[in-house]
């Protein structure tokens, strides 16, 4: 579009007015002291203060200012028609944004609360296998502490069943040399016994012989006779009796 003079004297009208500070007023009262135009839009101004930015309608200012800044009703009505549109599709387009968003974040939410149940969920499982690999090592620990206590039991029996038959072993061939000892000396003693009773026989012989030789009275060769025939019986019985104590100790 072609600039004309009235277009350029304008644009130097507000680059004049944007370039000085100056004080506004509204209709309704409320003042913008020391005021900087920064920038005009066909239905207001837009002012910098100490304050910050500020946008003042052209129908909230004085006809004076409405005129300095060459205000056109209808213009200003179809730009604010425009800007509320603009602003109403901004808006709209801003909460379907936010609205996807809000789903987005929905969603995610879910999928992290159906990841969080999955984690919780093979946690929880892991727990239970544990706890039952625990329950198991226990009962192994108990099942292999109580065959250590059977064995060990069973081993101390052993032991004991083993000097009880180590001490009746000791104890028998102490018997049983105690036996041999007793029949060594019975008959040690018996075979002196013997050997004495066939030295009284033999005694007894002689004498009977020397009484016959001597010719004696015959009273005393009858005694001396008996006393040979009772030491023979003796010698007998006692040949006798070691005989049977033979037989019984094979």
């Amino acid at each position: 579009m072609p600039l004309t003079p009235r277009s350029i004297a304008i644009c130097l009208i507000c680059f004049a007015s944007v370039a000085l500070a100056d004080d506004f007023k509204t209709i309704y009262g409320k003042e913008y002291k020391s005021a900087k135009v920064s920038r005009v839009e066909p239905d207001g101004i837009v002012l910098i203060t100490n304050s910050g930015v500020s946008k003042i309608y052209f129908a909230e200012l004085p006809k004076d200012i409405q005129q300095r800044f060459h205000y056109d009703a209808v213009r200003g009505s179809e730009f604010t028609t425009l800007q509320e549109a603009a602003t109403a599709q901004f808006n709209a387009a801003v909460s379907v944004q936010h609205e996807e968003e809000a789903q987005e974040r929905q969603r995610r939410a879910a999928a992290i609360a159906e990841q969080q149940q999955q984690i919780d969920e093979q946690q929880r499982r892991a727990d239970a296998r544990l706890v039952r690999q625990q329950q198991q090592w226990a009962q192994a620990r108990q099942r292999n502490s109580h065959q250590q206590q059977q064995n060990a039991v069973a081993r101390q029996a052993s032991d004991q069943e083993r000097q009880r038959q180590i001490a009746t072993a000791v104890a028998t061939k102490h018997a049983q040399e105690a036996q041999r000892v007793d029949r060594e000396n019975r008959r040690n003693l018996e075979e002196m016994q013997l050997q004495d009773q066939k030295s009284r026989v033999d005694w007894s012989w002689q004498q009977l012989k020397s009484d016959e030789f001597l010719r004696v009275p015959q009273s005393w060769i009858q005694s001396d006779h008996d006393d040979y025939k009772r030491e023979q019986n003796k010698l007998k019985q006692l040949q006798d009796r070691q005989q049977l104590e033979s037989n019984w100790a094979y």
